[in-house]
């Protein structure tokens, strides 16, 4: 995959971070490093399938940006449905191998500067408040999550991706919106439905955990 190109304007930046790093580490570095592996191949095939995305992973994290493919900066909503896909199929294809993603997009500048190669040393710097909203916002959510942080104002996500609106839940007028992506169908009733399996899943985690500590008093 070539190096991704110098970039600066608005456009969409997601971060994705890989949950659990730590833990599996702790249980084996052989258990962490299969899990990194398969975050790496996955998000480098990706990438090569959508034209419209460039893509960094590092140590267990991932943040992807759209440019057109001339290098010059999107529209404001041009690109959205393919770097959600992107994520979609991330998502799909670590879940294969039981692991959990965690995913943020924003919308704001972004810029990508290449740097010069030395011996023993790689150098890329990224910047700029579309990368900032989703890096720092990214452990706010549920594992296994896809949330878009912050859109353009005065826009909606679904202004720019109509064909994923029935999947796009709004936090309210400003957001943030949840990509429901593991939902069986595009229809607001399988929508639904996936939303509540992954909530009563969710809150079932904390009702053994307070199992387990009031057996402990």
């Amino acid at each position: 995959m070539d190096t991704p190109q110098d970039f600066n304007g608005d456009t969409w930046v997601a971060f994705a971070d890989l949950c659990g790093t730590k833990a599996m580490y702790a249980q084996s570095p052989k258990t962490a490093a299969r899990a990194l592996d398969c975050f790496y191949e996955a998000a480098f095939a990706l990438v090569q399938r959508a034209p419209q995305v460039n893509g960094i992973a590092v140590t267990d994290c991932a943040f992807f940006w759209l440019t057109c493919e001339s290098g010059e900066r999107p529209m404001i909503g041009e690109g959205l449905g393919e770097l959600l896909g992107l994520l979609k199929s991330l998502h799909e294809r670590l879940l294969r191998g039981k692991y959990l993603l965690r995913s943020t997009v924003a919308y704001g500048h972004f810029q990508y500067d290449r740097r010069r190669q030395l011996p023993r040393l790689m150098k890329g710097m990224a910047i700029g408040k579309a990368y900032l909203d989703a890096y720092l916002l990214n452990d706010q959510y549920v594992p296994g999550s896809i949330m878009i942080v912050k859109a353009p104002e005065e826009r909606t996500p679904d202004d720019y991706a109509p064909q994923l609106l029935a999947c796009l839940l709004s936090g309210g007028q400003n957001g943030p919106w949840e990509y429901i992506w593991w939902a069986e169908s595009g229809i607001p009733v399988g929508v639904e439905e996936a939303q509540r399996q992954r909530d009563e899943a969710y809150d079932g985690r904390f009702d053994r955990l307070m199992r387990a500590y009031r057996g402990r008093r």
